[in-house]
């Protein structure tokens, strides 16, 4: 611990003027226009109209961010928050230092800090680059030789909010480029990251991808920055990471699997994983890129491309972000405790398109804007799937053979003795299901939702036997079961390839050519 260098010179300074909130306080007069406030950033006093308590705003004078605090109302206001500063030890060894500031405000303008360190890891690195971290925390213990512990700071519950056991927060950025020359993450581009980002996080995190994942070095520099931040995040989880992107790539068009000429666009849009994702399967179903429509998915999560393709049948992008905005506001969940209403957009949209493909079941006019866009989402969607068994098993049997009719041409291919086809009822579904041994019968409903697509695989000689049953999601490929669900055999295997090469996947990469 004696080798802890002194933390950096203007530490106090940058911590006031990046990571604390700051206030104007004002005293409210009922008859005064403009009112005489003191800004907490740049402490001086300025003239405001026009604003609230708890409101949002800027300093006149300094431009800072600040919120509204009437000098009558304001009681007693605590802030805290986490920083990280990181420094060098020696020349394979670092530390990073978890450094909290709990800032009061007793009925004064003027601020009481108390700043103290938390957590300390020093990490090392050998020649290979392999790297190594011990971990302390202060335990505030009088009478003790050092404070400093060895090991995370124990709690009582790790699903429970402990502040001073929390590593994530800002990051002192002001002596990253001379800290990290000689270091393995010279090139990690953490600086450039963190003022992307803004926002706290675990610095080790970082740390460690970039020597398990180069490639994030590429990510910032191109970006996309939420892309990055989710392959950091270890809340993202490592198997969905691998079919975002590729970690292990060595050049954007490996890495991301897109072109490089979609960079501008993606630039643009900044998606996260989730919005990557979706991105990517919108171009492989050859659904044109919408600069609106992802900015909009990307603040409200959606991410199930089968939201969008169903509503966009029948609309722009501009009305269906229109309608689903005004139906979220409208019957958004306030709390938890609410008994109906959308816990977030996707929910809505599940809603929205599961309304739709039972309006086309029901043949519904859909040209109808009454019909296309109910006045209270939630009330006709449960009254379009109120149907008796009856009513119900007859309008899944018109959807399906819509479908065959509709879809059929379009994913039909014959080759080597095998074809593709649709079914063309519900009872072929389920007989499917009998006489292959599998559930495919219990499938019926998801494919009058639009949630999946299944399709018969058959020898040419045998057309009317079962042989193999396809999940189709988007253009790709699900689950594929033969008898008892066992897999496909080599054959099969071999046309399912060429039928994704030549059917599915043919239209987007001639688009992409």
């Amino acid at each position: 611990m004696k080798e802890v260098p002194s933390l950096p010179g203007g530490f106090k300074h940058w911590v006031h003027k990046e990571v604390m909130p700051a206030y104007i306080f004002y005293t409210y007069s009922k008859n005064r226009k403009w009112l005489s406030g003191y800004c907490t950033a740049c402490g001086k006093e300025v003239k405001i109209s026009g604003i609230k308590h708890n409101s949002g705003g800027s300093c006149p004078h300094c431009n800072k961010d600040v919120i509204y605090k009437s000098r009558g109302r304001r009681g007693s206001i605590i802030d805290r928050e986490t920083v990280q500063i990181v420094q060098n030890i020696s020349e394979r060894e670092l530390i990073v230092r978890f450094a909290k500031i709990h800032r009061k405000y007793p009925n004064s303008d003027i601020p009481d800090d108390d700043i103290y360190e938390s957590a300390r890891i020093f990490v090392t690195w050998d020649s290979n680059g392999d790297m190594k971290e011990e971990d302390f925390y202060c335990s505030f213990e009088s009478g003790d030789l050092t404070p400093w512990k060895k090991g995370t700071r124990p709690v009582f519950s790790r699903w429970q909010n402990n502040f001073n056991a929390d590593n994530f927060g800002y990051l002192y950025d002001k002596n990253l480029d001379s800290v990290l020359e000689n270091t393995p993450w010279r090139y990690a581009q953490l600086k450039q990251f963190y003022q992307a980002i803004h926002t706290p996080f675990y610095v080790m995190n970082y740390l460690n991808r970039f020597v398990e994942y180069p490639m994030l070095e590429y990510m910032v520099k191109l970006k996309l920055y939420k892309l990055a931040a989710d392959i950091v995040d270890p809340r993202y989880y490592y198997n969905t990471l691998n079919q975002v992107i590729n970690p292990k790539g060595n050049s954007i068009n490996e890495v991301l699997g897109l072109d490089k000429s979609y960079l501008p666009l993606l630039q643009k849009v900044n998606p996260g994983s989730k919005q990557f994702e979706l991105i990517k399967k919108c171009l492989k179903n050859r659904i044109k890129f919408d600069e609106n429509l992802f900015h909009w998915c990307g603040r409200y999560g959606v991410g199930r491309l089968e939201n969008l393709t169903v509503p966009l049948q029948y609309m722009t992008v501009h009305k269906l972000i229109r309608y689903a905005n005004e139906q979220f506001e409208q019957f958004k969940r306030k709390s938890w405790s609410d008994p109906a209403g959308y816990y977030d957009m996707e929910t809505l949209l599940n809603n929205y398109r599961d309304y739709l493909c039972m309006c086309e079941a029901l043949e519904y006019d859909l040209s109808n804007s009454f019909v296309l866009y109910p006045a209270n989402l939630p009330k006709a969607h449960d009254k379009v799937n109120d149907l008796s068994d009856t009513e119900q098993a007859l309008a899944y049997e018109k959807q399906i053979q819509r479908l065959y009719q509709k879809l059929n041409s379009h994913y039909e291919f014959a080759r080597s003795g095998y074809f593709i086809a649709l079914p063309r009822s519900v009872k072929e579904i389920i007989e499917e299901g009998h006489k292959l041994h599998h559930c495919i019968g219990s499938y019926v409903k998801r494919i009058v939702k639009r949630q999946c697509l299944i399709l018969f695989l058959r020898k040419v000689k045998e057309p009317d036997k079962p042989l193999c049953t396809v999940e189709l999601n988007g253009v790709e490929i699900g689950q594929t079961s033969m008898f008892s669900n066992r897999p496909p055999t080599p054959p099969i295997k071999a046309f399912l390839k060429m039928w994704e090469r030549e059917v599915l996947q043919a239209p987007a990469l001639q688009e992409a050519a």
